[in-house]
């Protein structure tokens, strides 16, 4: 069974277990866009800070051997990898 869940991610993968196959990421830019339930102007280090949490939350709920899809591309920092691992 498919479930697409859209909720805060933070909150939402505290109530998973280890159970994901696939997860696919597409944050917000930090790009000062007008979102109604998201600061999209952080500083750089709050920013890095928070996305390295939802990584890490987004690996503790996917099964192991798994996929994990980011989508990371923004004006103001280009692309950006980090392991979270």
């Amino acid at each position: 069974m498919y479930k697409i869940l859209t909720a805060d991610c933070c909150l939402a993968l505290q109530t998973l277990p280890q159970t994901v196959d696939m997860t696919f990421l597409d944050p917000p830019f930090n790009q000062q866009k007008d979102y109604a339930l998201h600061n999209d102007d952080m500083s750089e280090d709050d920013y890095w800070t928070m996305m390295k949490n939802v990584c890490q939350a987004v690996f503790n709920v996917t099964k192991k051997g798994r996929l994990h899809l980011f989508y990371a591309a923004g004006k103001k920092y280009g692309v950006r990898v980090e392991n979270v691992a």
